[in-house]
């Protein structure tokens, strides 16, 4: 310790010690140096506590993107809840916005993480994992659902084109047929 001292001293053309047969004795210049020394110190120590921290996940920053109707089921918003609470020194920045937009996020850095609701088609170099499989349902007035069924269809599939049948004429458009293949079941998947 004494060569360090000496070695400062030097570097500062000071003494910071007066030298005694008893111990040492604080100059004038070691006196004002002590405040500074033991904040720097202090700095120190504080930084080493943050690199240890952030190294075991405990503090940093994680950027969660979200689609809009995300939050509307409640695993994700008490999968970010548990989270924070079990992290509270991880700032959480959270950005809502498409699929596509946040896949794109998480391809340039600016996302760690997004839940999505449907998969994401173009995602190279991402890994998505479904989390949630949710049934799609259609909400109708029961008179448009019916009752009668041809063999073998797909009833919800009946139900929407009921539906849509009816709410055409009564706005007088007629309606385009298009088959937009088997109706799919929504889900939440993550992305990172």
């Amino acid at each position: 310790m004494s060569q360090q001292i000496k070695a400062l001293e030097e570097e500062l053309e000071v003494r910071l010690f007066h030298r005694k047969p008893r111990g040492v004795e604080l100059t004038d210049a070691g006196e004002a140096l002590l405040p500074d020394a033991r904040r720097i110190l202090a700095d120190v120590e504080a930084a080493l506590l943050r690199v240890r921290r952030t190294a075991r996940g405990e503090q940093g920053r994680i950027a969660v993107g979200f689609t809009s109707s995300v939050p509307f089921h409640p695993f994700v918003p008490e999968a970010l809840r548990d989270y924070r609470e079990s992290h509270p020194l991880v700032s959480m920045p959270l950005e809502e916005g498409g699929t596509a937009d946040l896949v794109a996020a998480i391809a340039a850095e600016r996302l760690d993480v997004a839940f999505i609701r449907s998969p994401a088609s173009d995602a190279e170099g991402i890994a998505v994992y479904e989390l949630l499989n949710e049934p799609m349902v259609v909400a109708l007035p029961a008179a448009q659902a019916g009752t009668t069924q041809e063999a073998g269809a797909d009833p919800a599939r009946g139900a929407c084109r009921r539906t849509f049948r009816s709410l055409s004429a009564r706005v007088g458009a007629r309606p385009v047929r298009r088959n937009y293949g088997r109706l799919s079941r929504g889900g939440v998947y993550a992305a990172s």
